[in-house]
């Protein structure tokens, strides 16, 4: 009788129900992937990634969840990927119908030669629907950006030179503004 229960679960998956949001009564919830592949003949590969997120829920009134990745590729025994990207929120009692939150993302890029690029910023959600089978959000925040590059030639001549560029879309976004009233 159990194998029958387990094997109608596994056909049968909207059967299970699960808790799927921050604000969840689970205090703390944990997720590790890793998979890899190795290839030899015509085209040689080696492909590892790793997956890793958490939520945990210290106190009432936070909830801190992080999701991490990792990311290396080499094509005949030269590294074509090696990234890693971090992303951290910390909210402040989200079983409220506004809630503030913190963010903090880091990632490097190696085909893009990024060394280091993080962002950290705060900002506000509105849970527009919140029930027992649908919730729907809206979330707004501003973030500072900063970047720091393994090389210092780009495809904008204003940026060479500098291995070292801050806050370059809000910038442009500026100089666009700047640019439209000016005329």
């Amino acid at each position: 009788m159990k194998h029958i229960i387990l094997f109608s679960l596994l056909l049968f998956p909207y059967l299970l129900f699960a808790q799927l949001n921050e604000s969840d009564t689970v205090n703390f919830k944990a997720n590790l992937s890793l998979t890899g592949a190795w290839q030899e003949g015509n085209a040689e590969v080696l492909i590892f990634r790793g997956k890793a997120e958490a939520t945990v829920k210290p106190i009432d009134a936070l909830v801190f969840k992080t999701q991490n990745s990792y990311l290396y590729q080499a094509f005949f025994k030269q590294r074509a990927d090696e990234d890693i990207y971090s992303r951290n929120i910390l909210y402040f009692k989200p079983e409220r119908k506004f809630y503030p939150f913190l963010l903090g993302f880091i990632s490097t890029n190696f085909r893009r030669k990024i060394d280091l690029r993080y962002f950290i910023g705060a900002g506000a959600t509105w849970q527009i629907v919140h029930n027992q089978n649908h919730w729907v959000k809206l979330g707004i925040s501003g973030e500072y950006e900063e970047t720091d590059f393994a090389r210092d030639d780009f495809n904008e001549d204003n940026y060479d030179g500098n291995s070292f560029v801050l806050g370059g879309q809000l910038l442009g976004y500026l100089e666009s503004i700047i640019y439209l009233i000016g005329k």
